[in-house]
């Protein structure tokens, strides 16, 4: 059993697809929109040339990419990395701020349901792991503020 590579005939860029079986079935199993060539290749640094497999660098997928050549692949830069984790620290921070204060807010209500959902909230807590209490007596996870 052989692996075949899909490929646009034009473009030569590898289709994401690829397909294993015997040779006698490939004609039955390739998209009539594209062409084949052996072995398992990766679109994202290869392509089919005059027939060939060769190296490809395709464009720079965005400004937060740079090309390593010892990888032959995009990859985000130092810079952009470092951007990401902030941001998904920040939004983690305000996460937790708007659960906050919406466990505040529920606490302080007098409204029947936000009352009522307080006192699930109370129950549920009670078969937390790892807890503590806050200022009520109610258990909230370690961590939280009370």
């Amino acid at each position: 059993m052989k692996t075949w590579s899909f490929y646009d005939p034009i473009s030569g860029e590898f289709a994401a697809k690829t397909w294993a079986g015997p040779e006698s079935d490939l004609a039955d199993n390739t998209p009539s929109d594209l062409a084949t060539i052996e072995g398992r290749h990766d679109r994202r640094n290869r392509r089919v040339e005059k027939g060939q497999v060769v190296a490809y660098q395709p464009p720079q997928p965005s400004p937060d990419h740079e090309w390593r050549a010892d990888v032959e692949l995009w990859v985000l830069t130092q810079d952009a990395i470092e951007a990401r984790a902030k941001d998904l620290g920040a939004r983690a921070a305000l996460e937790d701020i708007d659960l906050r204060s919406i466990r505040r807010l529920r606490e302080l209500s007098s409204d029947p349901i936000l009352v009522a959902l307080e006192a699930d909230a109370v129950n549920q807590r009670a078969d937390l792991i790892d807890t503590a209490s806050d200022s009520k007596g109610s258990p909230v996870s370690a961590g939280s503020e009370p």
